[in-house]
């Protein structure tokens, strides 16, 4: 397995800058990172913050749990290191699997010097790529004259072609709008809906602010 991508990095984008001012957006954001390691770490919003994370991780389970199951599994065959056995690959999967488990332990372990720490070896001191992109008139014009030229050019290549190209695709349009027979839609069986199981709900309400009052099956 290759070396590439097994390191992990962030990625930060800001859009809708200014033109003007775009060369001054690095500098703002590396004085304003530094400003905030001075002034130390909130923790109660570090808090809110987690629990944010779950609420999204618990909604994306909801809507698509197998992208969310599936992701962990696809990232560890393509970069888990193969040199500790598989056990430790085992382990290594168990970890990215258990994204609860993980943001349970982040609030747990982590103290506002522990997250000082991370900020400034992650993103303070750590080496960035700067990559900052500039629109040009000059170059949308060129772009679009060189489309046009494509354009242009392809219509007089295929100029002996368009006649007989036209009628293919006005053919499979025709075919692909044609309506199913009706003896086709009436051949498919009615489903009981007697024999539909429908999802148990659970309902949780909060009473008092501390317990959990649950309703449902």
């Amino acid at each position: 397995v290759s070396e590439v991508f097994r390191v992990g990095y962030d990625q930060l984008w800001f859009e809708s800058c200014a033109t003007e001012t775009i060369s001054k957006v690095p500098p703002l954001f590396e004085k304003v990172l530094n400003e905030e390691a001075a002034a130390g770490v909130d923790m109660s919003r570090m808090a809110t913050v987690i629990m944010r994370h779950r609420r999204k991780y618990l909604s994306r389970m909801e809507d698509s749990p197998a992208d969310q199951l599936l992701w962990p599994v696809v990232k560890n065959f393509l970069y888990v290191d193969r040199n500790n056995g598989f056990e430790a690959e085992m382990d290594v999967l168990r970890q990215a699997s258990d994204v609860l488990g993980g943001l349970d332990g982040i609030q747990k372990n982590y103290d506002q010097a522990r997250w000082l720490s991370l900020l400034r070896s992650a993103l303070i001191e750590a080496p960035k790529c700067i990559v900052i992109g500039r629109p040009s008139a000059e170059k949308a014009k060129d772009m679009s004259e060189a489309e046009k030229a494509r354009t242009k050019e392809q219509a007089e290549r295929l100029k002996d072609e368009l006649g007989t190209l036209s009628k293919k695709l006005e053919d499979a349009v025709a075919q692909n709008e044609t309506p199913p027979p009706d003896e086709l839609l009436s051949s498919l069986p009615i489903p009981d809906t007697n024999k539909v199981e429908w999802i148990a709900i659970t309902t949780a309400r909060d009473s008092d602010g501390k317990t959990l009052e649950l309703e449902g099956p």
